[in-house]
């Protein structure tokens, strides 16, 4: 999700679900340096099964995962209304249909008032 204006500091806010604490290790030196950015955020959300404090790396990290599913419309409730204070907001979503759908129909808005959404849908 990201605020657009035409200052470099517009907010950036990473939202990443996954179900392998493997995929977040592998992306550990980028998430350090995500999240040590002042002008974003770093939120991430763990689905499997497995307890997140399994992972030494995962567990220690300052970016640690939330257990459980994101609430995409809440997400993007909020970063509408932080978007409202810079600009349009642009919202990029990868994932299932489902997933997908939620966040589509969580950016619809009102006319007059500006989200840009863009899906990237593949099969693996």
């Amino acid at each position: 999700l990201r605020a657009a204006t035409p200052r470099a500091e517009s907010p950036l806010s990473l939202v990443w679900s996954a179900r392998d604490l493997e995929l977040f290790a592998e992306f550990a030196p980028l998430l350090d340096l995500l999240s040590g950015e002042a002008a974003g955020s770093v939120q991430l959300f763990y689905t499997g099964s497995a307890d997140v404090q399994t992972n030494a790396s995962v567990s220690s990290a300052a970016w640690r995962p939330t257990a459980g599913r994101p609430d995409l419309e809440a997400l993007v409730a909020e970063a509408r209304e932080a978007a409202s204070q810079h600009g349009p907001l642009h919202v990029h979503c990868c994932g299932p249909r489902p997933f997908a759908n939620t966040v589509r129909k969580a950016c619809y808005t009102p006319i007059g008032e500006a989200v840009h959404y863009h899906a990237e849908n593949f099969e693996l």
